[in-house]
């Protein structure tokens, strides 16, 4: 009976099970295209003095991880193509928006987009030569003659999508 056990104990002692083992995962990741705009303020373009347009201009930050962007323009009080304030008695008195990325301001219509601007290279745009957009809004006097007294106010949505 002996030599069965010295057996035995060498099989056990010669091939351990699972001494090591490994598996594999696959380690993913997606980094999407982002975009951040800001710095926007609060556009009050004033009371008419009864002659004259009226316009507000500011600077933002626009941001694209891809350098590029388009940017689209919404008014609560629009219809397509026209940017539209809204007073009293129903009461409209329409508004033009422009923005500059660096070459220029270009008008921007209620509803449409524009496309390849240019984006800040640091997400705060604190980099000297950093582009900084522009917003201009504009209010022609012509129009402003003909419309009944009263405030008028709108909201401008602006939407920046990295492209």
């Amino acid at each position: 009976m002996l030599p069965k056990l010295s057996v035995l104990m060498s099989v056990l002692l010669i091939s351990p099970a699972w001494a090591q083992d490994s598996a594999n995962a696959r380690v993913s990741l997606a980094i999407p295209k982002l975009v951040k705009i800001s710095n926007l303020q609060d556009i009050a373009l004033g009371e008419w003095s009864g002659s004259g347009d009226l316009q507000s201009e500011q600077q933002l930050c626009v941001w694209s991880s891809t350098d590029s962007y388009s940017l689209s323009g919404n008014s609560d009080n629009g219809e397509a193509g026209q940017f539209r304030l809204a007073g009293p008695d129903t009461q409209t008195v329409d508004y033009q928006v422009y923005w500059d990325d660096g070459e220029g301001f270009r008008q921007l219509r209620n509803g449409e987009t524009l496309t390849g601007l240019v984006g800040a290279t640091e997400h705060n745009c604190a980099e000297e030569n950093s582009p900084r957009p522009g917003l201009r809004v504009h209010v022609d006097g012509e129009i402003l003659a003909n419309a009944a007294f009263g405030d008028y106010q709108d909201r401008l949505s602006l939407t920046v999508i990295a492209e």
